[in-house]
């Protein structure tokens, strides 16, 4: 709920109550007996930090929380049969991508206001951050920043210390 309200700090500070008090090293959870729904629940929002596709619209880093200065995702399916990727560099988004797998009209909402896209696909402006188009199937649209330097999904390194193999409780 909050990452559906674009807090996505709050977010983020309830899912690391979640992983550091309740869910167990082997993905389960374990308040009044051990259950699945809720750690796939759990996924589910970070999923949502990402990307959403509720109501009218693909809102792409809605949720993400401002200490995530640096995101990426590749190919996360949205409604309507859309296949997007985003990247995020420096607290600022730079890169969507959105790929249409049967064609039709898109309504893509992102933190790049819509002055400062970039892109050759043709749009109508919903309002500063909203842009409606149409798609064919097979077509892919680029999404760029013009103030940014643009930069395709690409895996964020992670340090050693932020890993944690199946088992290990830290």
């Amino acid at each position: 709920m909050l990452s559906s309200a674009g807090r996505g700090d709050d977010a983020l500070d309830q899912m690391e109550i979640f992983m550091s008090h309740f869910l167990m090293p082997n993905t389960l959870y374990a308040e009044s007996g051990p259950v699945i729904e809720t750690p796939l629940a759990a996924m589910s929002s970070l999923h949502e930090f990402y990307m959403q596709d509720w109501g009218d619209r693909i809102r792409v880093f809605h949720g993400c929380p401002k200490r995530w200065a640096d995101a990426s995702f590749a190919g996360m399916r949205a409604q309507g049969a859309f296949l997007v990727s985003a990247t995020r560099t420096g607290g600022k988004t730079v890169f969507v991508e959105v790929e249409s797998e049967k064609g039709g009209i898109c309504t893509l909402q992102t933190p790049i206001p819509v002055k400062q896209l970039q892109t050759k696909k043709a749009f109508s402006v919903v309002d500063d951050y909203t842009i409606r188009f149409e798609t064919k199937a097979g077509e892919t649209i680029r999404l760029f920043n013009k103030e940014q330097a643009m930069q395709k999904p690409l895996p964020l390194h992670h340090d050693k210390s932020e890993w944690m193999p199946f088992g290990e409780r830290k």
